[in-house]
């Protein structure tokens, strides 16, 4: 877009980049063969059976953890308002946990213990052994110790019932098998312990309810916020400040493929590595490796002959005279796209049900299908917060801005242009947002809500033209969904 035009970029916002360079014949079509085949082992990968049934089961049990604390915690609030004994809880609303692996089983039966008393507790756990002889299945040992604990504990009518019919080991047996729910099964209503036990619900309970009050305060701010700004660039107070790239474009279609190649290889290669030298070691140093030594792909256009400024230019790695602004717009598009994502959460969580509707009748005892980043599965087996956060809004925004944002939206701009500033913007979104969501882990069934996240990314790009308000937006939501993640499974 030629200076002095409305949207064009200030002139001193990003460095000289000189004359196209029409010598440079680009492999566009080989660079999108590339990316084609590495889209297609990657969602080959997410096919492959693997470990992903204990990983679901884990947090699955995990999310039924925060779910019982947080209406328990509610109601022990409520309780000390006057409201009464279990203010508001219904066994029903812990219906859905009745199902699945057996710890989780038994974890339900210890509520409804708590609820309804010894008898219906004995009740579930006479259900789960009926199906486990249908299915021909029988309890592993540290089950069959915990149920055995259970229908001690149980084994009256009496409510509330006594823990001290169980022996230290069977106590013991029941807090290291069940977690929080063993503790609530050894403290019943009026027990000296029962408050102790509470602690973490009620915290639980004010964590999510903080949680809600300000993811509810940026859905507000959002919406009027991206109402306000669309007003201001419809009339033209506000510019979008992505300019046109100097390069031949068909460069960075390479310098993507080379990028996603690599990434990819150095993904699996630091896997295999880091199991067999460090087994249990996790994802979040061979994440990091990957992320930062794929880097090197930025690499390859000036070996193709384009001057690094010329590449910096192009690719938005420069500071404007107002960085701080740009990292404000960042802020604010990510809080536009809020709203954008909630409307996508919902359609994900639709097709989510639709697909277990139509998957016919699954295995009683199976863990839900949960579609889950790895690094939540680090949280809710304890990694330290650090280097999550580290990983999730520091490695993988600068670098998935760089290139996604950067690299292959360059691309598609341009190679684009001549649909007009819409059409190319709408069609240039949605092929590289659709490829963001797609290589992502959680798999098609979020491809949705990683969607309009890559919306709110690229409309960063557009208005401010350098990379620092998509990797400030970035870094913002990963991190937001970081610590709620710690919310959530961090006890």
């Amino acid at each position: 877009m030629p200076e002095g035009m409305p949207g064009a970029a200030p002139a001193a916002s990003a460095p000289r980049a000189g004359p196209v360079l029409p010598l440079i014949r680009p492999r566009t079509g080989v660079a999108w063969a590339v990316i084609a085949a590495v889209f297609l082992v990657v969602q080959g990968m997410h096919l492959l059976p693997g470990d992903d049934g204990e990983g679901s089961a884990a947090v699955s049990l995990e999310m039924m953890r925060q779910g019982v604390q947080q209406q328990y915690g509610v109601a022990a609030v409520a309780e000390g308002l006057g409201a009464g004994p279990a203010a508001g809880m219904q066994v029903q609303a812990f219906e859905g946990f009745a199902k699945g692996p057996v710890p989780q089983r038994q974890r339900h039966a210890v509520v409804v213990a708590d609820l309804l008393g010894p008898k219906a507790a004995r009740d579930r756990l006479d259900a789960m052994e009926r199906l486990l002889a249908e299915r021909k299945r029988v309890l592993g040992e540290e089950e069959r110790r915990v149920e055995d604990a259970l229908r001690r504990l149980y084994a009256g009518d009496a409510r509330p019932h006594d823990p001290s019919v169980l022996t230290d080991a069977e106590r013991a047996t029941l807090r290291e098998g069940l977690g929080w729910f063993g503790e609530l099964a050894l403290a019943p209503r009026g027990s000296p312990g029962r408050e102790a036990v509470l602690a973490p619900a009620r915290t639980m309970a004010t964590r999510q309810l903080l949680l809600v009050a300000a993811i509810l305060g940026v859905l507000g701010l959002g919406l009027l916020g991206g109402l306000l700004h669309w007003i201001l660039v419809a009339n033209g107070s506000a510019r979008l400040a992505l300019a046109p790239g100097a390069a031949p474009h068909g460069i960075y279609a390479e310098t993507f493929a080379a990028w996603i190649a690599l990434f990819v290889g150095l993904q699996v290669g630091a896997g295999l590595l880091f199991a067999l030298v460090a087994p249990g070691s996790g994802i979040l140093l061979p994440g990091a490796l990957s992320f930062l030594l794929s880097l090197s792909a930025l690499r390859w256009p000036v070996l193709r002959g384009v001057p690094w400024s010329r590449v910096r230019a192009d690719l938005g790695l420069f500071l404007s005279p107002t960085p701080v602004r740009d990292a404000l717009a960042g802020v604010a598009c990510w809080a536009m796209a809020v709203p954008v994502m909630g409307a996508s959460l919902v359609v994900s969580l639709v097709i989510m049900a639709v697909r277990q509707a139509m998957a016919g009748e699954p295995d009683p005892f199976a863990a839900a299908p949960l579609p889950s980043h790895p690094a939540i599965e680090e949280i809710s087996g304890g990694a330290g917060w650090a280097g999550v956060l580290f990983l999730a809004a520091v490695c993988a925004p600068l670098v998935e801005e760089i290139f996604f944002r950067g690299a292959l939206y360059r691309h598609l701009r341009d190679a684009t242009a001549g649909a007009g500033r819409t059409g190319s913007v709408a069609l240039s979104a949605g092929a590289s947002g659709l490829l963001f969501a797609a290589v992502h882990p959680q798999g098609w069934t979020f491809v949705p809500l990683l969607f309009a996240i890559s919306w709110g990314l690229v409309h960063a790009r557009e208005w401010r033209g350098s990379l620092v308000a998509p990797v400030t937006a970035h870094a913002l939501h990963n991190a937001c969904v970081t610590l709620a993640a710690y919310t959530t499974f961090g006890g």
